[in-house]
Parts: C-alpha cells; structure tokens; sequence
C-alpha cells in the first residue's frame, strides 16, 4: 500500500509542477482524449484541441521514382505564419521507406516534403495538414 501512496503522490507532484510551467494565459495542455486543458489565471477548463489547430489538404504528392531526395506540394492554410509549426499526415500509407516533413513556407502556405533515402516510387496520397498557432 505504501508504494501506491508513494507513486500516486510522484505523478501528482509531476502533475503540478508541469501544469505550473505553463504560461498563466490562455495555454493548453493536450489530453489523451482529444480534449484540451486550459489554464488561464488559475482557474481550468477543457475543450476540443482541433478548434485552436488550423488546416488543409495537398493535392497528391509522389507517384513518381523519387532518388534520394524529396518531392513535395503545397497546402493552403488560412492564418499560418512562419512562425508557427506545421504537422503532415498521409491519407493514404506511401510505403517503406518514405518520410514525410511539413513546414509552413509562406503566409498561409504549407510545404509538404516526402522524402526517401533510397530510389523508392512513393504511392500517391494527399497530406492532411495541421498547423499550431
């Protein structure tokens, strides 16, 4: 019983001190269940992540004999900036070998990079993308 104590009170104590780094305004610490908990001035609530996520869609990228290098397409995602992280999903598997990167490039734009390190044809697939404010 004392090990369960003692565990319980480690995470607990890991619990707070991560929820006390975050910034006192408007800042999310993301759940396992797509929920987002928000600390603003003390007090928490939670809502959906996906509201605060901007996103888009490429259109189909690979296909081709890629050598070891990447191809690459664009997607359109209203309000990103530069500064902000980008994230890239397949929606359909491009197979073994293949990597993919995004980056927002320009206001508003996406690049989408899919990469191999060996002479590999990708299969053809759009990127959904996600970008964090």
């Amino acid at each position: 019983m004392r090990w369960l104590i003692l565990y319980v009170s480690v995470l607990l104590v890991g619990a707070a001190f991560v929820w006390a780094q975050m910034p006192a305004v408007n800042s999310a610490l993301p759940g396992s269940n797509g929920q987002c908990f928000y600390r603003n001035s003390g007090a928490f609530g939670a809502k959906a992540c996906t509201a605060d996520l901007l996103s888009g869609l490429t259109g189909s990228i690979g296909g081709a004999i890629v050598g070891i290098g990447c191809d690459s397409g664009t997607a359109t995602v209203t309000g990103a900036t530069t500064a902000m992280v980008a994230v890239a999903e397949a929606t359909d598997y491009p197979g073994d070998g293949i990597f993919w990167k995004a980056r927002v490039t320009n206001t508003d734009e996406v690049t989408v990079y899919v990469c191999s390190d060996v002479t590999v044809t990708p299969t053809a697939s759009t990127y959904k993308v996600r970008v964090i404010p």
